[in-house]
């Protein structure tokens, strides 16, 4: 068989194939709706038009992904007339829209729209984040987080001699204040070096407080925000420099606090921020965010630990 014999049989096999395909695609096409006919002639053309674009190097333009975005969104057949890319490409540009959207919304726009992140607020997430993955601490406090480095300092004493701060603020009736919590002054506190332990903190508790029977006061007090601008809600990075307000003495007298009873019972607590009255609701970003953290760690710690949740009466003895 000399060669023309051989070119004509194998035109008149791809004559027969592409006659099977079309008689294919109008059996098919009388079973489809008219719209997803629309549809589909409308996105073939619309990469034909790309692949006659003028510049070559660059044949997917913005429109052309909008095109995409939109049409993924209207019509659930989309992903059959599509050939200049794959499927997981246009949902890439998808969720790229989405990004940005979003992010012009928060910064850009002053009302309406998901809530504002301050940029503080994203500085803490990314400091949490690189401590998260290993980077070490003196890298960051030399690099992009000095601030940060020393709010994550381990306690060197007993908890019962060190001052805690809110950090965060919280609404006070009209105004804004931090909460502070000091050691009183003119009480003898003893001595006590922390161990190598896991649990050198919890053991401090335990040698003044059960073994020793010695205990202590705190002095409750608020930093209220006198300055909006020296004392931003939305950085908590930022100390408030107002003098404290004394509200109340927190003493904390001689106990056994270790029991098997009572360590079950503080595991199963629920315990968020917002378990407030409205005029002591949380502010700023980093207690938004916390809300939700909360709440969804909390259901899971009881799910593993099969209880149901439930809040302190007060009257509770062990």
């Amino acid at each position: 068989m000399n060669a023309a014999c051989s070119d004509k049989i194998l035109a008149m096999i791809l004559a027969i194939v592409t006659s099977f395909r079309h008689l294919g695609g109008w059996a098919v096409s009388t079973f489809r709706s008219r719209e997803d006919l629309i549809l589909e002639n409308l996105a073939l053309r619309q990469q034909l038009m790309a692949l006659h674009s003028k510049r070559p190097r660059r044949r997917l333009t913005a429109l052309h992904k909008l095109f995409w975005v939109l049409l993924r969104g209207l019509w659930s057949e989309w992903e059959r007339p599509l050939i200049l890319v794959t499927p997981r490409t246009v949902v890439g540009w998808h969720r790229a829209g989405l990004r940005l959207y979003w992010t012009w919304v928060s910064r850009a726009r002053r009302m309406g729209g998901r809530r504002r992140v301050a940029r503080n607020v994203q500085h803490i997430f990314d400091f949490l984040a690189a401590t998260s993955a290993g980077t070490p601490a003196s890298q960051l406090a030399m690099t992009t987080h000095p601030k940060l480095v020393g709010f994550t300092s381990v306690a060197k004493s007993s908890p019962l001699t060190l001052s805690y701060w809110s950090q965060t603020p919280y609404k006070l009736r009209d105004g804004a204040v931090k909460y502070v919590a000091s050691p009183s002054e003119g009480q003898q506190t003893p001595a006590i070096e922390l161990t190598q332990s896991p649990d050198a903190l919890r053991e401090a508790m335990i040698e003044q407080l059960t073994f020793r029977k010695i205990g202590t006061q705190f002095d409750f007090c608020v930093n209220q925000q006198s300055d909006a601008t020296a004392m931003p809600i939305e950085d908590p990075t930022v100390e408030w420099t107002s003098p404290p307000c004394k509200l109340a003495t927190v003493s904390i007298y001689p106990q056994k606090f270790d029991s098997s009873e009572q360590m079950s019972f503080v595991e199963n607590l629920t315990w968020n921020p917002w378990n407030s009255l409205p005029a002591h609701s949380p502010l700023g970003g980093i207690n938004r965010a916390r809300r939700s953290l909360y709440i969804d760690s909390q259901q899971l710690r009881h799910k593993m630990n099969g209880i149901q949740p439930g809040l302190p009466t007060g009257r509770e003895s062990f």
